[in-house]
């Protein structure tokens, strides 16, 4: 995945609406993007649009550790280290 592409999923990550409730679509966009990189995803549903009470902090994760790859991949802690 380039950086073109990290940039482009972190920003569908953050437009889709997971309010308390709605966490379910975020959960199937990971599993889409994940199969088409070959891995095997599975969602487990609770209630109608709620994940179980640990998806909803494992979704915090996913959303900081994309954020913090992007971040840095885009190269600006290699130059701001440079310049110390």
């Amino acid at each position: 995945m380039d950086q073109i592409e990290r940039t482009r999923v972190l920003s569908n990550l953050v437009k889709i609406n997971s309010v308390n409730g709605n966490e379910l679509e975020v959960a199937n966009y990971l599993r889409r993007l994940f199969e088409q990189h070959g891995l095997t995803a599975d969602v487990q549903p609770f209630g109608e649009q709620r994940i179980d009470r640990y998806g909803e902090g494992l979704m915090k994760l996913c959303y900081i550790g994309v954020g913090l790859y992007v971040f840095y991949d885009s190269g600006l802690v290699t130059h701001l280290l440079k310049l110390i």
